[in-house]
C-alpha cells in the first residue's frame, strides 16, 4: 500500500498546487460574500429599530404620553 501512495504523491502535490490558488479565490470571495451579507443584515435591522422607534415617538406624541397634565403651552 505504501508504494501506491509513494506513487500518487507527486500527482496529488501537482494538482494540490494548480489548484491551490483558485481555491483560495474561492474561499476569499465566499468569506467577503459572507461578511457583505452580514454588513447587510445589520444595515437591515438598525433601520428596523429606526422606524420602531419613530413611530413609537409619534404614538406617544400623539397621544400626549410623557406630557405633563397640568402643563400648559
Amino acid at each position: 500500500m505504501r508504494t501506491h501512495i509513494r506513487e500518487f504523491f507527486p500527482s496529488w502535490l501537482n494538482a494540490k498546487n494548480a489548484v491551490g490558488p483558485w481555491y483560495a479565490e474561492i474561499v476569499d470571495r465566499e468569506i467577503a460574500s459572507e461578511k457583505a451579507e452580514e454588513a447587510e443584515q445589520a444595515r437591515r435591522i438598525a433601520a428596523r429599530h429606526a422606524e420602531s422607534e419613530k413611530i413609537r415617538s409619534f404614538f406617544r406624541e400623539r397621544n400626549l404620553l410623557g406630557v405633563d397634565p397640568g402643563e400648559t403651552h
